[in-house]
């Protein structure tokens, strides 16, 4: 669960660092430009790090912490126009594999308030030890191929790419 969800974590992080490499317009945007970093720091870096870095401030920066993780994702891919519409149970199941990896990391399994809250079509009450077995992995498994999928889709057609890998 928590590979599963740092995986998902990677690809968005890394689509948005390549896209900042071989998208010149997107590195002169106001959201880009107004980053600060000090110039030796900034010097300092290599070009890959510098990519990084300013993702990682465009996450930091973009005011998104009270929203479900793949709503943030979906914010950020949404900078460089990859957002879009997304299958009903696919999104429930990313918000879920979200909640549930964090239910596992910060609260040894147990579930509380704000878990309760954000899946109530789980029906686990607060105090509630919460399970993950074989088929809830296969689901979350699933999900996030499709989460990959949809973002590879959304590029292709970002850059008018067909099926096939000819541009059309």
């Amino acid at each position: 669960i928590v590979s599963l969800w740092s995986a998902i974590e990677c690809f968005v992080e890394d689509v948005l660092v390549a896209w900042l490499a071989n998208d010149p317009e997107f590195m002169k945007s106001e959201r880009v430009r107004k980053i600060k970093i000090p110039i030796a720091d900034f010097n300092g870096m290599s070009e890959g790090e510098r990519r990084y870095y300013l993702v990682s401030e465009l996450q930091r920066d973009s005011g998104l912490s009270n929203r479900h993780e793949i709503e943030k994702f979906e914010s950020l891919l949404g900078l460089i126009g990859l957002s879009g519409t997304m299958d009903a149970d696919v999104k429930q199941n990313l918000i879920e594999l979200g909640h549930v990896r964090n239910i596992l990391l910060h609260r040894r399994g147990i579930a509380d308030a704000k878990f309760v809250q954000a899946c109530p079509w789980l029906k686990i009450r607060v105090g509630d030890q919460v399970n993950v077995n074989g088929a809830r992995v296969e689901r979350y498994t699933d999900a996030a191929i499709s989460y990959y999928e949809l973002t590879l889709d959304r590029m292709k057609a970002s850059f008018k790419i067909d099926v096939d890998g000819t541009e059309g």
